[in-house]
Order: C-alpha cells, then sequence, then structure tokens
C-alpha cells in the first residue's frame, strides 16, 4: 500500500508537470503487473506501455536503439511489438535434433499441429509448446511455453505440483487473442494490446466460474493478448481451440521447473520434459510424447558437470573421534548453496569428460552391482535439479554446436529436494500416466 501511494504521487506529479497523456514504464518496477493494471484503470493517462524486457535487461536493446536513431535519425518512433528476438528453433532441424532422444520418445510429424494440438488440450493434457525465436525478458509469451486448458480449474494445483513445485494456489496466466479481449476482460479506455503480460485485469464476472485455471480468488488475472502478425503459430491454436470451445483462451506460463531459466534450445525442452509431469511435447510441427523407460536406459546418455559447478570432498570429525570424507556439489559464483553427494557419484562426476556415457564411467570405475543401484536411485533427482548435464552420445559433436548450456538458476539444501525430485523424476521416468492426462496416446511414428 505504502509502494502504491509512492508510485501515484510521482505519476501525478509526472501528470501535472509535463501534461502528457501517455506513458513509458522501464526499470524493474515496470515488472509489477499488479501495479501496472492500477497505473491503467486510474485513468490518470490514456496510454501506458511497458516492454517485455522493462528489467536491466533491456539496456541491450535500448542502446542498440538508441543508437540506431543517432546513426539514421530518419527512421520514424514505434512500439516494441513483440517479445520474439531470442535463439531461434528451425524448422529443418528439429526432426534431426529430437530424434537424438529416441530412445526416450516417440515422435510425429504432425499434418495439422493447431488440430490436434488443440484436441489434446481439450481432451486435458499439459503440453510443453515451443515455436520459432525464445522470448526477450522474464515472461513465457507462447513461444516457450507449458500451455493448457483455463477451464479446468485442477490444472492450477497439478502443474504447480508436479511442474512448478510451487503453491498450489499461484495462478496461471490467460492468453487470448487479441481481437477478444474486450469479451473477457474488463479493458479500460481504448487499449486493447497488452502483449508482455505487463498488466492484471479483471476477468468478467459472467467469466470467472469458466475459466479457474488463470482466474485468481479476487477475479484478476495477468493476461497476454496475441496478434496473429506477430505470432501467428500461437494465434492459431488459440483460434483453433476458441473454435471448438468458445474460449479463445489458453492458459500459459513459463517452461521450466523450479530449478531452471525457461527453456532456450530444443535440448533444454526435451530434458525439461523427461523431468516432468508434462503430457507431451511440441517442437515446431512434431509432438513427442515419453515412452516407458527406467532411470538405468539413462546409460546410453554422456554425461558432464555443469560449467559453474564444482565438486568438493572435504575431510571433517562427524563425531568426537571420528573423521571421514564428505562430498558435495557447489556453484563456483555461490559456494554457500551446496548440494550434497554420494560418493558413488562424486567418483563418477570427478572422471566425466562431456564424452563418456554413464554406463562406460561405471565400467572404466569397475563399479559393483550395489553401487550401480546407488547411481540409478539419485539420478533422477540430480538431473531434475540440473546438477549434472545430460546428453544423447552422438558420434559428430558439431550436431550440438549449435546448442548453449543453460545454467541452473538455484542450488537447493540436499535432502529435502534430493527426495521430492526423486520421487517427481522417478514418476516421470516410468512412463506412468501422469493424472491431468485424460486423452487416449495417438499412433506415433518415427521423426521424418
Amino acid at each position: 500500500m505504502f509502494f502504491r501511494t509512492i508510485v501515484f504521487h510521482i505519476l501525478r506529479h509526472f501528470r501535472q508537470a509535463t501534461g502528457h497523456t501517455r506513458l513509458v514504464i522501464s526499470g524493474g518496477v515496470g515488472q509489477n503487473s499488479s501495479m501496472n493494471g492500477k497505473i491503467l484503470r486510474s485513468g490518470l493517462f490514456e496510454d501506458v506501455f511497458l516492454p517485455s524486457f522493462a528489467g536491466d535487461s533491456g539496456c541491450a536493446y535500448g542502446a542498440a536503439a538508441y543508437t540506431a536513431h543517432h546513426r539514421q535519425p530518419e527512421l520514424p518512433f514505434a512500439k516494441v511489438s513483440h517479445a520474439y528476438w531470442g535463439t531461434p528453433i528451425q524448422d529443418t532441424q528439429v526432426g534431426a535434433d529430437l530424434d537424438a532422444w529416441s530412445a526416450f520418445l516417440q515422435i510425429e510429424k504432425m499434418a495439422n499441429r493447431s488440430e490436434q494440438v488443440s484436441d489434446l488440450i481439450i481432451d486435458g493434457a499439459v503440453i510443453g509448446w515451443v515455436q520459432g525465436r525464445s522470448e526477450f525478458g522474464p515472461r513465457a509469451l507462447g513461444n516457450r511455453s507449458i500451455i493448457a486448458d483455463p477451464r479446468i480449474a485442477s490444472h492450477k494445483e497439478t502443474i504447480n505440483a508436479m511442474i512448478k513445485m510451487r503453491e498450489g494456489y499461484r495462478p496461471f496466466a490467460p492468453s487470448i487473442l487479441e481481437e477478444q479481449v474486450r469479451n473477457f476482460f474488463e479493458v479500460p479506455g481504448e487499449q486493447t494490446e497488452f502483449p508482455f503480460m505487463s498488466f492484471v485485469l479483471n476477468v468478467k464476472p459472467e467469466w470467472r466460474a469458466q475459466l479457474p485455471a488463470i482466474t485468481h480468488i479476487d477475479g484478476s488475472a495477468r493476461l497476454q493478448t496475441v496478434n496473429l502478425e506477430t505470432n501467428p503459430r500461437y494465434w492459431e491454436l488459440i483460434n483453433t481451440f476458441g473454435k471448438k470451445t468458445g474460449v479463445p483462451i489458453l492458459l500459459n506460463t513459463s517452461f521450466n521447473n523450479n530449478a531452471e531459466p525457461i527453456v532456450d534450445s530444443i535440448d533444454d525442452a526435451v530434458i525439461c520434459y523427461l523431468t516432468s509431469g508434462l503430457d507431451y511435447l511440441v517442437v515446431g510441427d512434431y509432438l513427442a510424447c515419453k515412452k516407458t523407460w527406467l532411470p538405468e536406459d539413462l546409460a546410453c546418455l554422456v554425461v558432464s558437470l555443469p560449467k559453474a559447478a564444482l565438486l568438493l570432498r572435504e575431510d571433517r570429525y562427524v563425531s568426537h573421534n571420528e573423521r571421514s570424507f564428505s562430498y558435495a556439489l557447489v556453484w563456483n559464483y555461490d559456494s554457500a548453496r551446496r548440494y550434497l553427494l554420494s560418493e558413488v557419484w562424486y567418483r563418477l562426476l570427478q572422471v566425466a569428460d562431456g564424452e563418456k556415457t554413464i554406463g562406460e564411467l561405471m565400467v572404466y570405475l569397475d563399479f559393483s552391482a550395489e553401487q550401480r543401484v546407488h547411481i540409478w536411485e539419485e539420478l533422477p533427482g540430480l538431473w531434475s535439479d540440473r546438477l549434472l548435464v545430460l546428453r544423447p552420445h552422438v558420434s559428430d559433436d558439431s550436431y550440438y554446436s549449435h546448442l548453449i548450456e543453460k545454467p541452473s538458476k538455484f542450488l537447493k539444501p540436499a535432502t529435502p529436494t534430493f527426495t521430492r525430485n526423486v520421487g517427481r523424476a522417478a514418476r516421470a521416468f516410468s512412463g506412468t500416466e501422469p493424472p491431468m492426462a485424460r486423452a487416449a496416446r495417438p499412433t506415433m511414428g518415427k521423426a521424418e
């Protein structure tokens, strides 16, 4: 309340002193979507705009725009219309990139992406959706998103529990066709474009009960409008879903778990999919579904440490008169956060060179049957928390030259996270159906 009072005091002074009727907000404060909605509804300004990169990362774009204006002053000023400035997914490469994971995925090239995916969503599936260039900024806006049916109330609890690992009450954002926004939301003034998920607005009362997965307890939602010109694939999917259901809206949240940033590459997406409760993965025109497999089947994958990770072996007293070794993994930029390792995993990661598979390393270390059991028991938790890097073994390493390793966002204390993620990942690894999946699985073919 005190923060809001200060913000509106400054804005009223600015409006009075300058006479300006249009407002642009930048800086980290611009990520406060609740505050932005209150500013829009206040009527102080005719138009309020925030870019997708309102925080410090936007300095890069601002520097480029400033330089372009000075070198070519004749260029017109224009709003940034979209956020798709990141790493591209090349349609010609998708099939080969996914096929590298074919030991764990059933892969099908879809004849009609929007028709098939919308049917899966209507049947209750929760889907990882990857298209085109990744988003610049902290929001997933339809190119690196987890999407689902906003009419199914249980999705809120299910996605929070199985993928995000956070409180069940936390709502998700709606993506809606730009031309339909006034039919479902209370939009003040003449503004209809909200492409960056930067504003919290009220869902119209008559729609709140029908959209429980995206409506907060106070009747609000942090919406994103989708434009046909700036994101035709996402627009087409929402439009197809809307024609079938009467609701041109999808639940949208960022495609990542709680231990990583938003996925960027195809490998990032596959790994997040395999270590979560998502039903399907869609990349370009390809649909992927988990095969039935066990942690032992990961023996064919190449293992390495994340680039920022350090292995520690500490000799210390464990009782008044007894010393013993303990093992841990820490980040080189924050040694206070550590993840305890068993001795077998410490030894394996110590010799991991990014070229040999887990199976080859266990043979090299001459692990016993008991030691191998420990490896498989602990592997799901390590992989889910992004404490190691796994990739398919390919003869041509240049195949992965276009991929950039994505660091973990943080490390967590060992025991609670370890226990939780082992169970979570083991469920995904086992190939058992997640609770939200209701549709019969389609017949899959190999990627073309």
